[in-house]
């Protein structure tokens, strides 16, 4: 006579169940041509058909063609080989694509048993880390550049600062008062191109460096402008070029105060160099739609030398801009509009440029409304 322990046996059951219960995971029955024999799972949400509905129906009339033949394939592969067979496929469920592992053992001739795991999450997370090595990749790659273009245009401002300063010091009391004033503004201008490409290299360090999102707030887009045009009151007086600032005084946009001001300062800093004295410079907006979203377009235009299309496509193939002498013969850098590109997009908005030789240029901008 044989007598079994009841208590000991409902222990064992409710630990079974307990352990079925915390397995994230889909558990059929298949036979070798691709039939729903049975289904156990404690995830009703992540099948496409109620359980009852599926028994009996071929993965045909469950998954899409090219899917389901390969289930079968798998299937038919492990009652050949009698071996675990891992495959993953994707299926699309509430409009959302999941992915998962499909772990198929043998039961015998004619079945299967098909572990189905999800593994969405973990899909998503190497896609991340794919994204996040291409673009650390290109961020690389930038850098190099940007720091390629920043040795040398410090380089020849410096060389022009130490040479003028050298001449001064061997040669003093040969000139004239005039001389050493002309070589003063030599040495000024060459001061004031290292500081504007050590203040863009600074922004655009701190906002690099930044691992959050940008804080954009609404702001008002007349008084930015006007305080960017004030800094070059002195270059704009001297060239005699107008800056006429048409954006209404209650125009405002979402932006970063830092981050536009850097664009605009870039942007004027251009307009200015390559325009010719008497020269207009225009600033007005309007608004934009994209993609349902409400933008307003910032536009800088002038009346000066223009680009050509090279530089154009320079631009919007995100390389450097290969510097160009002003109309008075300013030195410049590729760094500027490269970075304006850069703090523009950080915002959410494109940077383009309309441009013809000895017509003019114009900058346009846009700012999240």
């Amino acid at each position: 006579m044989v007598y079994y322990n009841n208590s000991r046996t409902q222990r064992s059951e409710k630990k079974l169940k307990a352990i079925f219960k915390s397995l994230d995971s889909l558990i059929f029955e298949f036979n070798r041509n691709g039939i729903y024999k049975d289904v156990a799972t404690t995830k009703l949400s992540l099948l496409l058909k109620p359980a009852k509905v599926l028994i009996g129906k071929s993965v045909k009339e469950v998954f899409e063609e090219k899917i389901a033949q390969q289930i079968i394939d798998a299937i038919q592969h492990c009652i050949t080989t009698q071996e675990l067979v891992v495959m993953e496929y994707p299926i699309l469920l509430n409009n959302s694509t999941l992915w998962f592992q499909g772990r198929i053992s043998y039961k015998s001739n004619d079945s299967v048993i098909f572990n189905a795991i999800d593994i969405t999450e973990n899909k998503r997370n190497i896609e991340k880390l794919e994204k996040s090595e291409v673009d650390l990749k290109k961020l690389n790659g930038m850098k190099d550049k940007f720091f390629a273009v920043l040795s040398h245009d410090l380089r020849n401002s410096l060389g022009s600062f130490m040479e003028v300063v050298e001449i001064l010091i061997s040669n003093y009391n040969l000139f004239s008062e005039e001389d050493k004033k002309k070589k003063l503004e030599v040495i000024y201008n060459a001061s004031k191109e290292v500081n504007g490409l050590l203040e863009n290299i600074l922004e655009w360090q701190i906002f690099q460096s930044r691992s959050s999102e940008i804080e954009l707030k609404i702001n008002n887009v007349h008084k930015i402008c006007e305080e960017v045009i004030n800094q070059f009151k002195l270059v704009t007086n001297k060239k005699q070029i107008e800056i006429i600032n048409t954006i209404p005084e209650n125009t405002v946009a979402c932006y970063h105060p830092k981050l536009c001001s850097a664009i605009l300062r870039n942007i004027l800093s251009n307009a200015i160099k390559f325009s010719h004295s008497q020269g207009t410079i225009k600033l007005y907006c309007y608004p934009t739609t994209k993609d349902n979203k409400e933008y307003l377009t910032i536009c800088i235009e002038d009346d000066g030398i223009g680009m050509h299309k090279e530089k154009i496509d320079q631009f919007y193939a995100s390389k450097f801009i290969s510097s160009s002498l002003g109309t008075l013969s300013e030195k410049g850098t590729g760094l500027g509009i490269f970075l304006c590109k850069e703090f523009v997009e950080m915002q959410g908005g494109q940077l383009f440029i309309d441009s013809e030789v000895n017509k003019g240029s114009k900058f346009s901008f846009t700012l999240k409304a």
